[in-house]
């Protein structure tokens, strides 16, 4: 009997905005900025991640950078709210394999015939990818998919001689 077991956090995210090519700091997308509706900490929606899978982030926790200037409506300031505030979803992976070697005297005297059985993903538990993290997005805050396959069994049989 053999496993592998994998325990990790989610990655560390942020808010942002699509693409704003008329930024003038020259950056590709800016940050959004916090709304104060939230306490620190409190930017996911409660409760577990399977049943939060289409309002993952808390949307009323953020909102759009004011302007920079009244005479330059196009480019918005910086958003205040920081990288990596919250955390996407983690990931607990456990992956078996069961093996028996049976040995016996044909055709050779040190003959043997191996049992291999495999189990990634063992206990077919959903693991999802991080969500829309574009605020503008109307899919914010949404996850469209795993990060993980779904159980897969894998068995072998193998002679030696």
């Amino acid at each position: 009997m053999a496993g592998v077991t994998t325990f990790q956090s989610g990655h560390k995210l942020l808010v942002i905005l699509s693409p704003n090519g008329q930024n003038v700091f020259g950056q590709t997308a800016d940050r959004a900025s916090l709304s104060g509706a939230c306490a620190k900490g409190g930017y996911l929606t409660p409760g577990s991640v399977t049943s939060n899978l289409g309002a993952y982030i808390n949307a009323r926790c953020f909102t759009k950078p004011a302007r920079f200037g009244a005479d330059d409506p196009n480019a918005l300031g910086f958003g205040n709210s920081g990288v990596g505030i919250y955390d996407g979803p983690g990931q607990n992976n456990f992956d078996l394999s069961l093996a028996k070697e049976l040995p016996f005297r044909w055709p050779r005297e040190n003959s043997s015939l191996e049992f291999r059985s495999e189990f990634f993903n063992a206990f077919n538990h959903p693991q999802f990818c991080d969500p829309d993290v574009d605020f503008t997005s109307p899919t914010f805050g949404q996850m469209f998919c795993t990060s993980v396959a779904a159980r897969i069994i894998q068995l072998a049989l193998k002679l030696s001689f």
